[in-house]
């Protein structure tokens, strides 16, 4: 599918702050038709283009992809600065003024932001529908349960897609957390997943490192599947039974013991 990129900043300095934000730059991959938008953020210590493979994915699905770009700062003007995680969401949500519904995905430390985002947009003129955590990480107390409580007072959906657990996720800590804090079906364990699996041929040298070794491609298949789908799906409001708890796809998986369900 053809696809247009374009980058634009988002001024988040001009945001009100007890401190001085940075100015974002974003980019912006536009297939020629579009059913929905996500805001997709990186992980630690990485750029916009590590997600390059699931971006292609999505855009074949006919998903606009928002990427911000955030700096791996350990605190104030990065990635882990909440009023920061706050301003990039009004910033997206005031970007564009139509009826597009949205998704939230997050890597990695990208989870948290993702979060924080999503439950900033449920104050914005933004009709959102999902949140996806990619094997992510991040405060649970300070910022994961806030979020979640108010996106689960939405009737928000909430889902992982967690690889095994390892150094790079906390043992898999925030899949466990979810599936407790939720009623239902709260996503995936991909039961050889890597960290860097979403990633695909671009996971750096680093994350193979410190983080369970290269991006295993069935692997990478399987959690760009997902990720395309129930966006999808979410965007839509048109289920892909296939690979909804009970599906065939995902029964076919079970069985493989490539995945659970959590």
């Amino acid at each position: 599918m053809k696809m247009a990129q374009s980058t634009i900043t988002y001024v988040c300095s001009a945001q009100v702050s007890d401190h001085e934000l940075p100015d974002v730059q974003v980019t912006i991959d536009s297939p020629s038709e579009v059913v929905g938008r996500t805001l997709l953020f990186h992980g630690f210590g990485r750029k916009p283009d590590a997600l390059d493979e699931l971006v292609a994915v999505l855009v074949d699905n006919n998903i606009e992809v928002v990427r911000p770009y955030l700096k791996s700062k350990a605190r104030l003007g990065g990635m882990n600065d909440r009023d920061l995680m706050r301003a990039v969401a009004r910033e997206f949500a005031a970007w564009k003024a139509d009826a597009l519904p949205v998704v939230v995905i997050g890597h990695s430390a990208g989870g948290a932001v993702a979060m924080v985002a999503a439950a900033q947009l449920l104050q914005e003129t933004v009709t959102l529908t999902g949140v996806l955590l990619i094997d992510s990480n991040g405060k649970i107390e300070e910022l994961m349960a806030p979020a979640l409580t108010a996106l689960q007072h939405q009737s928000i959906p909430v889902r992982t897609i967690a690889a095994s657990a390892g150094r790079c996720n906390r043992q898999a800590q925030i899949a466990h957390w979810l599936a407790g804090a939720s009623a239902g079906f709260a996503g995936v364990q991909l039961t050889t997943g890597r960290h860097c699996d979403v990633e695909g041929s671009k996971a750096d040298v680093t994350c193979r490192l410190l983080c369970g070794g290269a991006a295993d491609p069935k692997n990478a298949a399987i959690v760009h599947r997902l990720t395309a789908g129930w966006s999808h799906a979410w965007l839509t409001r048109k289920s892909h039974p296939e690979i909804e708890p009970e599906g065939q796809r995902i029964l076919i998986w079970q069985e493989l013991n490539v995945l659970k369900v959590l």
